[in-house]
């Protein structure tokens, strides 16, 4: 899959990769939120979600954020250090 894409329904919030608005093979992660509002599916680049991981696998701890306007802001702490990456959502999933 080449994108995955944030779902917010009945208060829960998802995280899913292959996601399309018709029928389709997608794996669903069920994610903790502290905050949550019911937004449109944002869908963003899963390829560069999964090198910014990768370069990231040490992290003590990591925050996701992601606005309504297509923006996710991903935080990684690794000993002293914070480190800050910014995605760009890509056009919409059929």
């Amino acid at each position: 899959a080449e994108t995955f894409t944030i779902l917010t329904e009945n208060g829960e919030t998802k995280i899913v990769i292959g996601y399309a608005s018709i029928a389709s093979n997608r794996v669903t992660i069920p994610v903790e939120t502290t905050k949550n509002a019911e937004i449109e599916p944002i869908s963003f680049n899963a390829n560069m979600f999964a090198s910014i991981l990768n370069a990231n696998k040490d992290c003590e701890s990591a925050v996701l954020q992601v606005s309504s306007e297509g923006l996710a802001k991903i935080s990684f702490k690794i000993d002293d250090f914070t480190s800050t990456y910014y995605l760009v959502a890509v056009s919409e999933v059929d």
